[in-house]
């Protein structure tokens, strides 16, 4: 594999080999040719997305809602400024 790796990309021109990799590794995607007002038109299939980025359901509802209220009572923070908080605060957010 890195022999053929080497003369690709001899042959091409690529400096990287990190780029090579990636172009050796991918798939052929299947095009089409069209003719549209005498115009050649290529067509792509779209891309699929991966079955398992569907977004997985972590917390329950009530604990959304109390982290809503808290994220609220913070002034809407980002997650980097409001962990140290919730740590610091962690004894009054208990209750």
């Amino acid at each position: 594999m890195s022999r053929m790796r080497h003369e690709f990309i001899k042959i091409i021109g690529y400096q990287t080999r990190k780029y090579t990799l990636r172009i050796l590794n991918q798939g052929q995607t299947p095009q089409a040719l069209l003719v549209v007002k005498g115009k050649t038109v290529k067509l792509k299939p779209p891309k699929k997305r991966p079955t398992n980025c569907a977004g997985k359901k972590i917390y329950t509802d009530e604990v959304t809602a109390s982290l809503r209220l808290i994220w609220a009572f913070f002034w809407y923070k980002c997650r980097k400024l409001l962990a140290p908080l919730m740590w610091q605060q962690i004894d009054a957010i208990a209750l």
